[in-house]
């Protein structure tokens, strides 16, 4: 009698072990179903985002830094800006948007200021790759400004279209509700000015930048 409840045991034990490969399957199996629903409803229900971040801009303002070379300036190099967006998602891996961004360059010491800026009004088209990768092409109206301060104390406006091209590379927070995304771009930007000193503010170059994305 005791031989056959140790066999019994045995066999039973048998039988759960055998049995437990196929629960787990049928529980990922269930597991993948959920997550496959969640991002079908994500898909259908959450195809606008919106977004605003920081950047660090390269610019090419050579003919400024040459300008103010002799003040003890430093050269209009590197620069931040802020922009905030919106893009519509009209198929899985396509969406047209707009985005407003502002980008400045700035020197200064006790006697002198240099500050050049845009704020550009863009019309966005973003192709996503994959869940990580996506491209983006903008272009827009810019409306520049230059102020020099202790060198002539010039100060001028005036506007021209420009344009971006970049990648994008985003990490899903909550269940791609939320995201943070990185990306770089290259900015085609040139300002005419009506001075007889400085032909043009040139804020071509490399754009590289940290964005919070929300889907609604």
């Amino acid at each position: 009698m005791g031989k056959l409840i140790i066999i019994l045991a045995i066999l039973l034990t048998t039988l759960l072990l055998l049995n437990m490969p196929l629960q787990a399957k049928e529980l990922k199996i269930i597991v993948d179903k959920q997550i496959e629903q969640k991002q079908i409803i994500l898909k259908e229900g959450r195809s606008i985002e919106g977004y605003g971040g920081f950047s660090l801009n390269q610019y090419s303002l050579t003919e400024i830094n040459d300008y103010i070379k002799d003040k003890k300036l430093e050269e209009l190099e590197l620069g931040y800006g802020i922009f905030l967006g919106c893009k519509k998602w009209l198929s899985e891996d396509l969406a047209v948007g707009g985005e407003i961004e502002c980008i400045i360059a700035k020197s200064d010491n006790a006697n002198n200021l240099a500050k050049a800026s845009a704020i550009g009004y863009l019309g966005t088209i973003s192709y996503r790759f994959n869940q990580h990768l996506s491209s983006q092409i903008s272009g827009g109206l810019y409306s520049a400004n230059l102020r020099l301060k202790g060198i002539d104390d010039i100060s001028e406006s005036n506007s021209a279209y420009g344009f971006k091209v970049g990648l994008g590379l985003e990490a899903p927070i909550d269940l791609n509700i939320i995201s943070l995304k990185a990306r770089i771009a290259y900015r085609r930007l040139k300002v005419g000015l009506e001075n007889p000193k400085l032909k043009n503010m040139d804020f071509s170059g490399i754009e590289t930048g940290v964005i919070l994305d929300i889907k609604f």
